[in-house]
């Protein structure tokens, strides 16, 4: 019943809708003086309303387009609301709450979070019956129902009793006109259907007869005993509306008026407004409201002789006027407004600037009343590597849906700074441009860092489309890499970024001291930030050097000197300029080109900065390739976008005769599920990929592999390992253009193939692994730089525990098991007989690192009779390190608790010292753990020496210093800054002392550590504890 009674109200509200229209238009219609039949053609409109909540159709015409949605978002809001308590179990039977659904309509974007299930509740105990929802709208629809019977009812029983009454009514004749005459009607009416008959009063004055019958017979005529009828059981249905009420008298009074009319233009009766007028007067019915038969004078009688008395033909002209609005009326009010389709699925966004074009990331938030879950910020970060631009400064961007596809209906934008993991959001202003589209104008960020010349800027859109009550949304996502120059940093120094890379400028130094800072392909943007404070006149001028930076030739290429700043370009406001960075000699493939920075200040003095930049030609550059969890991007050489692998994919030939899920109608592999794809490029215009798909295609997984040979502009698919169609690759990779590999998993026994002409053909590897029973899986294959040094890694037994490595020092031409193994016992001691000394290395890992990148075993440290080794991980499997004293072999101690990182930075310091005072020398040794951009972590070790061998080592951890840092800092009062510390710390070993400096971070200032202080102590040690003396701290200013 409550469903009955939403339908009603959603009914009700329309008609009523529809009927305010009506009556505006009908006072409009009298005002122009039109026939009062075209207004009661209005009233024909409102019928189907009362009883058809989606009106006659839809039309672009209606001019219900403002109440309908608002009527059906109303309602729907209403019905999920009930829904929602309606669910709610009795509290005897607890059960986990589900997400409510979005309520439909407005105009905000407020979605809830996605639908979570919350763990089963303890039972309580049977709660009274009052706690149940009240069944409100039960109750409310029973009323109405109840109320449309009675009325039904007295109709009928009305209409039987009138009936009975007239049983005894005497049919008169004249002139082949038929009526019934009773005493026991006070005014002349029409009854019945089939046929309908007239019923006159017998004290009808004869003069007035002959128009009260022809008014009478209109009536039949037009039918509107039947259209009364009709109505008000419609009206039955809204009973509990005034408003429709009142129109029904409205009605009433337009069906007798244009009866009226009809009569009075009757030419067989001449001019009759006299005596139509005295007849109206002399049969005028009480007021006792409108009777269901109409009734000559029922109502309306004074304005009905009013009108009758000053009646005159309107004319053809006005006629024709009010019949077409009669007619538009129909498309007006009858219909719907047109309600354009929701999208079956998110159109796609198109990212458009001066530098190419990116499509955004979508995910749907509320799509066919499902509430999706969408990425979080970090995962969300960590899928957009294909959707991003570099944007220089005051280049347009503009955001494009396909031709076609409207703009969403509503649209919320944010412009995140991205630092790390982590984003800083503020509203974004857009712009509606061209109808299907925006513009974007980025501000600058609060969140921006003073150091930055170039920053990522999340921008997320949530878009929703609406279609009636229904309505999906989803949210678009891409990431634009600007400058972050702001005011205060740029007030007197400019900043340069090319293509998507910051510049450094030096003053003072000419160009032979100056090394290029990065390899910069021709056609890439040049952009120059001026300074805030600037106030004369500017240059940029370009050489062309020598390797040894001499000029060759010199030229402007931006403006002259001194030059007028841009226009905008005023104190404390930014402006900037750019180029296209090209060859002084168009045919050089490339140049060291040298600039210079001039400006001219208003008071005579320059400022010249100067930078090298190494310009190559684009295709002799190899495209960037980005492998991420949702797919694999190409950025070509001096391009700002990223660009979709599977997009450029043709989908194979042999689709074509496969009506499998779609296959045939596949044009490439966009928008396809991988369950394995890896590319990579041999040369700037050889590259290769290698792609399996999922389940989402097919029953089967297939391996599929293509080459490009024009730098990934286009590709195309050669041959694949054959009797491996169903599985799905574990590694792939190809050091040249003719050779590669591909290596399967062990569920079809692990093979590795090989190709040596380009991927036409296919043959399985014998590889020399370790024949011991294991299956051995290849996990990963790399080459070095050059591609002249492979790994194969492999992983073998039940578990996969076990790891073996191959490698190949000829480009991939023949592979050997790599004989240094060191595997730990059972007792945890290295298998010994597994090394020799012609195994271990003499440098240490920092001095050569490109030479010591693929050995198992790396020189740490070198204290001339003590030598401390490390494991490479990679390749063994393993991460330890071991000491040997006097080159003996026998003296090994294996340390598998500590681990060794980066072998490529710096080696570890090693000391011998009597650190712990009982009077015999211990080993201490600074283990280098890593470094990078503002780390440097080394992790203090200290080992007994007993006899020849070493024992026991005291490791100064994190877990350990930490402690001992909070305690220090608080005896200085300096407890409250709630620093952070770790990222950066060393030790000094000399004479049997260790001092300790520790970097103290600002706290929580991601993803960088910035150091405000440094701590400086002592660190001492008594044979089985540490502790610091002598603690400092000093600001760093």
């Amino acid at each position: 019943m409550s469903d009955l009674f939403l339908l009603f109200l959603k009914t009700t509200l329309s008609a009523s809708a529809a009927a305010c229209a009506v009556i505006l238009l009908r006072l409009l219609f009298r005002r122009l003086k039109a026939p009062v039949r075209v207004a009661y053609l209005l009233w024909v409109v409102v019928l189907p309303r009362m009883v058809l909540p989606v009106g006659l159709g839809q039309s672009p015409l209606s001019l219900l387009r403002w109440s309908t949605p608002a009527i059906d978002a109303g309602v729907a809001v209403l019905e999920e609301r009930y829904e929602a308590i309606r669910e709610v179990q009795d509290t005897s039977q607890p059960a986990p709450v589900q997400g409510q659904a979005i309520p439909a309509g407005g105009d905000g974007i407020d979605v809830p979070a996605a639908v979570s299930t919350l763990p089963p509740a303890e039972p309580f105990a049977q709660a009274p019956e009052l706690h149940r929802p009240f069944p409100l709208l039960e109750l409310l629809g029973c009323l109405w129902a109840a109320g449309v019977l009675i009325f039904w009812s007295y109709t009928l029983l009305s209409f039987l009793r009138l009936k009975k009454k007239l049983r005894t009514a005497v049919r008169r004749t004249e002139g082949g006109t038929v009526w019934y005459e009773s005493d026991r009607v006070p005014a002349p009416f029409v009854l019945g259907f089939f046929p309908a008959k007239i019923y006159l009063p017998p004290d009808l004055p004869k003069e007035a007869r002959p128009y009260v019958l022809r008014h009478e017979q209109l009536h039949i005529q037009w039918g509107d005993h039947v259209v009364k009828m009709l109505s008000f059981l419609i009206l039955a249905l809204h009973w509990c509306n005034p408003l429709l009420w009142c129109c029904w008298r409205l009605l009433c009074r337009d069906i007798e008026l244009a009866c009226d009319e009809r009569v009075l233009s009757s030419r067989d009766l001449g001019d009759c407004r006299g005596p139509y007028a005295a007849a109206l007067l002399a049969l005028a019915a009480p007021k006792s409201g409108p009777h269901i038969p109409p009734a000559f004078g029922e109502v309306g009688v004074k304005e009905r002789i009013r009108r009758a008395v000053r009646f005159r033909r309107p004319a053809f002209w006005t006629a024709a006027a009010a019949a077409t609005a009669a007619v538009l009326s129909f498309f007006c009010l009858g219909c719907n407004p047109l309600v354009p389709p929701l999208p079956e699925e998110p159109p796609e966004l198109a990212i458009v600037s001066d530098f190419g074009t990116v499509t955004a990331r979508a995910d749907k938030r509320y799509w066919n009343g499902i509430i999706w879950e969408v990425p979080e910020d970090q995962d969300l970060i960590f899928r957009l590597t294909g959707a991003t631009i570099a944007l220089p400064d005051g280049s347009p961007l503009q955001l494009r849906f396909p031709d076609g596809i409207r703009p969403p209906d509503a649209i919320e934008a944010e412009d995140c700074l991205v630092r790390g993991w982590t984003l800083s959001p503020q509203p974004l202003e857009l712009t509606p441009s061209g109808g299907d589209g925006y513009e974007v104008s980025l501000s600058p960020h609060p969140a921006t860092e003073p150091g930055d010349l170039a920053e990522d800027r999340l921008i997320r859109l949530t878009c929703r489309w609406r279609s009636g009550a229904d309505w999906v949304e989803c949210q678009y996502a891409f990431i634009l890499r600007v400058s972050a120059i702001t005011e205060e940093r740029i007030a007197a120094r400019p900043a340069v970024m090319v293509w998507d890379q910051g510049v450094v400028l030096e003053q003072g130094f000419p160009f032979q001291e100056l090394s290029p800072s990065t390899k910069i392909p021709f056609g890439s943007y040049l952009h120059i930030t001026h300074p805030t404070q600037w106030d004369g006149g500017y240059s940029l001028t370009c050489a062309r050097l020598t390797e040894e930076g001499e000029v060759l030739e010199e030229r402007v290429i931006m403006g002259t000197e001194p030059m007028v700043p841009p226009d905008g370009a005023t104190a404390s406001s930014l402006s900037a300029s750019g180029t296209i960075l090209r060859p002084m000699d168009e045919s050089s493939l490339r140049e060291l080109l040298g600039f210079t920075l001039t400006y001219t200040w208003a008071d005579g003095h320059e400022d010249v900065y100067r930078f090298v930049l190494e310009g190559i030609d684009p295709t002799s550059c190899i495209p960037e390739v980005a492998v991420e969890e949702d797919g694999v991007f190409l950025r070509y050489p001096g391009a700002n976008i990223w660009t979709s692998l599977p997009a450029l994919l043709p989908a194979p030939a042999e689709w074509a005769e496969q009506d499998l899920a779609g296959r045939n109608e596949a044009v490439t592999l966009d928008g396809l599920s991988f369950d394995f794809i890896e590319a990579g490029f041999t040369s700037p215009q050889d590259g290769w990929a290698v792609v399996t798909l999922s389940h989402g295609m097919g029953a089967n997984r297939d391996v599929y592999f293509y080459r490009t040979l024009d730098g990934g502009v286009t590709w195309s698919e050669y041959g694949h390992p054959q009797g491996q169609p169903f599985y799905v690759p574990t590694a792939a990779f190809f050091p040249t253009a003719e050779r590669g590999f591909i290596s399967f998993g062990r569920f079809n026994s692990a093979p590795v193939y090989g190709t040596e002409d380009g991927g036409e053909t296919w043959a399985e590897l014998n590889l020399p692994l370790p024949n011991d029973g294991r299956i051995w899986e290849c996990t990963s294959i790399i080459f070095s730089d050059d591609n002249s040094v492979g790994l194969m890694r492999f992983s073998g037994g039940a578990d996969l525990a076990a790891r073996c490595t191959l490698i190949s020092r000829n480009g991939g031409a023949t592979w050997d098991l790599i004989s240094t193994r060191i595997v730990a016992g059972s007792d945890g001691e290295p298998n010994r007989l597994s090394v020799s000394l012609d195994d271990l290395p003499t440098e240490t890992a920092a001095l050569t690192p490109r030479d010591t990148w693929w050995d198992p075993v790396w020189l740490l440290g070198d204290l001339g009779e003590i030598r401390l080794y490390g494991l490479n991980e990679y390749v063994t499997g393993q991460s330890a390190v071991f000491l040997i004293r006097d080159g003996r072999l026998e003296t090994m101690s294996w340390y598998p608790e500590l681990t060794r990182y980066d072998p490529n930075r710096c080696p570890s310091s090693l000391a011998l010292g009597d650190y712990d005072g009982d009077g015999s020398q211990e080993l201490a040794v600074s283990l280098y753990q890593g470094g990078g951009t503002g780390v440097n972590a080394n992790e203090l070790c200290i080992f007994e020496l007993e006899g020849s061998s070493f024992g026991a080592c005291a490791a100064f951890t994190d877990e350990v210093y930490r402690p001992l840092v909070e305690e220090a800092l608080e005896e200085l009062g300096l407890a409250d800054k709630s620093y952070d510390y770790g990222s950066w710390i060393s030790f000094e070993l000399y004479g049997g002392r260790i001092s300790m400096e520790l970097a103290l971070d600002a706290p929580a200032v991601p993803p960088m550590s910035v150091y405000e202080a440094s701590l400086r102590a002592r660190v001492l040690y008594n044979g089985a504890s540490f502790s610091l003396s002598g603690v400092s701290v000093e600001q760093i200013e």
